[in-house]
């Protein structure tokens, strides 16, 4: 069962690249100016991952949710998926709930093509539970895929994890 799943997906993977490869047509869309510059994009992704850190260092769940488009999905490391705008409000809310946090988030790098995209960079997070207990700092790397909707870039897909293990407590 286990070798015939593979087989499937080695399949699907040669199919794939085939598509990918294939000649593709002609159209009118192509013939457009292309509208992006790498400078306004840039420096609305960075407004994008500044209004990121407002919102967290805030513990404001509505600007953040407001940050993603309406089918958002996260993928934060040890948890499934949050898929869903709503979703990801109600478990920033349970974030800030729980901690008081400030983040620090740096661009590293950025692509774009049309109206999609994707920002690369690192984090430095620093919480504190809001019950009480011992603060704890946290550093990793995130990536996100981005869509432009109505002229303005937001958060599609994304994806984060720590350098290491969580120390859960600073000494």
């Amino acid at each position: 069962m286990l070798r015939r799943s593979a087989l499937a997906l080695v399949a699907a993977a040669l199919v794939m690249t085939g598509l990918a490869c294939a000649p593709q047509p002609e159209s009118a869309e192509s013939e457009l100016p292309v509208r992006d510059t790498s400078e306004e994009n840039l420096a609305a992704i960075r407004g994008l991952v500044a209004d990121y850190g407002e919102a967290y260092n805030t513990g404001d769940e509505e600007m953040m949710a407001n940050l993603f488009t309406e089918d958002a999905i996260l993928m934060p490391p040890d948890e499934t998926s949050v898929d869903g705008r709503l979703l990801i409000r109600n478990r920033f809310a349970t974030i800030f709930a729980t901690y008081e946090g400030t983040v620090q988030l740096n661009v590293d790098e950025t692509r774009f093509s049309g109206d999609f995209g994707l920002a690369r960079g690192t984090w430095a997070l620093s919480l504190t539970p809001v019950a009480g207990g011992a603060s704890f700092d946290e550093v990793g790397k995130w990536l996100n895929v981005l869509e432009r909707q109505g002229g303005r870039w937001r958060i599609s897909r994304s994806i984060w994890n720590r350098n290491a293990p969580s120390p859960r407590s600073t000494s």
